[in-house]
């Protein structure tokens, strides 16, 4: 009976010290500061400015680009004229990024959602 009882409280022991463990494992990762956010209005990362839309030669009811400066440096960027439900990759020119966006239709454009990474 009694080595039943150790048992038990052994097992009850080991589960403790394994979840103190990964406990403390969590607690202690440390996420270094960067350039992150998403949603609309003021969101925290980076400052998006001069946005441009170009418009489609002899068809202004379509865009081929976006443009748009950024506040700190990025190695990919995205953009995404509708809210999220198209995206186009980017590439920097110079002091801004440029996304081309084939001919998509001003209609439907009606959210830009930029995502950059550092």
């Amino acid at each position: 009976m009694k080595l039943r009882t150790f048992a038990g409280v052994a097992g009850v022991a080991l589960v403790a010290l394994v979840t103190g463990a990964a406990g403390g494992s969590a607690a202690c990762n440390v996420v270094p500061p960067s350039f992150a956010g998403d949603g609309s209005g003021s969101v925290s990362g980076y400052a998006v400015t001069n946005v441009r839309w170009d418009p489609a030669p002899g068809d202004p009811a379509r865009l081929v680009a976006v443009r748009f400066e950024l506040d700190a440096a990025a190695t990919q960027v995205a953009s995404s004229p509708d809210g999220g439900a198209s995206w186009f990759p980017c590439s920097p020119a110079g002091t801004e990024w440029v996304c081309p966006l084939g001919g998509f239709p001003v209609a439907l454009a009606g959210a830009l959602r930029i995502v950059a990474v550092e």
